[in-house]
Order: C-alpha cells, then structure tokens, then sequence
C-alpha cells in the first residue's frame, strides 16, 4: 500500500542532498578567506604592463597601464586615519618587521611593473 510514493524521499536521498549542501558552503567558505581581489587586481596591472611593452604601433602603444592604486598602512599600535577608501592596514611589531613589510611591498610593485625588463614608456 506505503510502498513506491511518487513523492517520497528515502533516507538516502536526503542524507546525499545535506552532504553536498555542506560540502558546497565548505568550498565557498574557503573561496572567499582566499582574498582573491588582490591577486586579481596585481595580475591585471603585470598583464597589462606586458602588453603595453610588447604591442607597438609606430612607437606607440595602443594599449592602457591598468593600474589600481593599493593603500596602505603601515603602523605600530596606532589606528590609520587614511582618507579616500580601502587601505589595507598592516600592524607590525619593530622596526625590523618594519623594514620587512616595506620590502615586500617595493618587491610586489617591481614584479608588477615588469622588474626592470619591460620597456613600456
């Protein structure tokens, strides 16, 4: 009589629908604590260096730097007061972490502007 319901779900059915919900939320989670918009935005802005360097019409190249300026503070216990919108604010604990942030910083824009070897001028 109970038995083949054309609307019924088993068990099984619902304990497979709840794992991929799960395992769906897990996935977004981790792709959204990447922080992937920086990397978006440093990728976009050596790419284009690299075209401008490597296209040239006349001694002029057709294409535009694609450059987003990234704010940031630097700071030792102080909260920044920076004006203008996002800044990116990095708490460091002496001066030799200090140093150490604005190195990375210097290396991260001389990869993106080709390191010397991309004449886009």
């Amino acid at each position: 009589m109970g038995i083949g319901k054309k609307g019924e779900l088993t068990s099984k059915q619902l304990i497979t629908i709840i794992i991929l919900i799960i395992g769906f939320s897990i996935i977004l989670i981790f792709f959204f604590s990447l922080n992937l918009k920086s990397n978006i935005d440093a990728e976009s802005l050596r790419n284009s260096v690299v075209l401008r360097g490597a296209i040239s019409v006349f001694g002029k190249s057709p294409v535009s730097i694609s450059c987003k300026t990234q704010n940031v503070c630097l700071s030792m216990g102080g909260d920044c007061q920076i004006d203008g919108g996002d800044v990116e604010n990095i708490r460091v604990n002496d001066k030799n972490e200090l140093i150490k942030e604005m190195v990375e910083l210097t290396r991260s824009c001389w990869w993106m502007m080709g390191e010397g070897e991309i004449n886009y001028g």
